[in-house]
């Protein structure tokens, strides 16, 4: 029979450990519904309280928007310019209309407040690839290297915000959304793929989706 090997757990003492990034010790700020309460619209900031326990009761060495499943509908130029250009996002925590009251600005002045590094998750489900990539010349780009660089200067952040982190899409593992159709076609080496999911992702392909429902965009 099999005998118990006892476990021993070493702790040294004599000097300090490998350095921790700080980044590795965040969490999710979610856009929706005014940054979840945490943003005063009437006064165009965040709520010092809400700053105040930011800072002095959680450590928050980097900050990931718009957060969770939300990020797959996220359409980040709604959420740009003055407040009454804005237009809601169609997605959110009840599933539903949200408004963009708390964008790309109001988070990147979150990060020069904290010093946190910024994750932003990028719209797989409902965006593009130029999208995508406009959003990431909005915020990190250098005045004139673009257009949308050159449009974050006009809506009056010069410096480009400390974004390192970019993600594509959230969750795309789980079986709902555009994961959640029948394959069609799957594209992908000779030999076959272990995962259809993974394939489609990394090849291309298309899909079947039954009873569905379709609206139109509200530009």
């Amino acid at each position: 029979s099999a005998t118990d090997v006892p476990t021993t757990i070493t702790i040294g003492m004599s000097g300090p450990g490998p350095a921790v990034p700080g980044a590795l010790m965040g969490d999710d700020f979610l856009s929706s519904f005014g940054g979840m309460g945490s943003f005063d619209a009437a006064a165009s900031r965040f709520y010092p309280s809400f700053l105040q326990q930011l800072q002095a009761g959680t450590y928050v060495g980097s900050l990931r928007f718009p957060g969770g499943s939300a990020a797959e509908y996220y359409d980040w130029e709604r959420a740009i310019g003055p407040q009454s250009l804005r237009t809601d996002n169609p997605g959110g925590p009840t599933e539903g209309p949200t408004p963009s009251t708390v964008g790309p600005d109001q988070f990147g002045s979150l990060l020069d407040r904290t010093g946190a590094a910024g994750v932003v998750t990028a719209n797989f489900e409902t965006g593009s690839p130029a999208e995508a990539a406009a959003f990431v010349q909005y915020m990190t780009g250098a005045p004139g290297s673009s257009a949308w660089a050159d449009r974050r200067v006009a809506d009056g952040h010069r410096a480009p915000y400390r974004v390192p982190i970019w993600e594509v899409g959230n969750e795309e593992s789980a079986p709902n959304g555009w994961r959640a159709g029948q394959p069609v076609s799957v594209g992908g080496p000779p030999s076959g793929c272990a995962s259809v999911a993974t394939c489609l992702y990394i090849y291309g392909g298309s899909t079947a989706f039954a009873n569905q429902p379709v609206v139109q965009p509200d530009k």
